[in-house]
């Protein structure tokens, strides 16, 4: 078993990792990788003070249009506590893989992305893992 540690990308929200990931902070972009595995996973988030919240199947809808991915499929995946939660995987042109979640509470909506050049990022893998575990902190 890989241990674990707890990361909070922003104020907002947190997530476990497995200790030894790799972290890089790029505007408002946070990545995570294990060494020697070329599988990403990558968070954005923003807050809302006010207004009503774009619903996560809204926003999965907007992201998938905005490109022309192959094989897109909903995948089950639950955030415990969070309220409105979507996923798909997709297969770009170049043949990477794509896994998308958007997981939405009231005042944060976290944008998710896992990647790999040629292995299914639905499959269980630490990426999957973390991001069932994110949470409000």
């Amino acid at each position: 078993m890989t241990a674990l540690m707890e990361v909070i990308p922003t104020g907002s929200y947190a997530l476990l990792v497995p200790r030894n990931v790799e972290e890089d902070i790029d505007a408002d972009v946070t990545s995570f990788w294990l060494d020697g595995d070329d599988l990403l996973l990558q968070l954005s988030s923003r807050t809302r003070s006010d207004g009503q919240q774009v619903s996560a199947g809204e926003r999965m809808r907007d992201r998938l249009d905005m490109h022309a991915y192959s094989s897109v499929a909903i995948v089950p995946l639950e955030i415990l506590g969070c309220p409105d939660a979507e996923a798909a995987s997709a297969v770009d042109e170049d043949g990477t893989h794509w896994l998308f979640v958007y997981a939405v509470w009231p005042a944060l909506a976290v944008f998710v992305t896992v990647t790999h050049p040629s292995r299914d990022v639905a499959a269980p893998s630490w990426a999957i893992d973390a991001v069932r575990s994110i949470r409000l902190s």
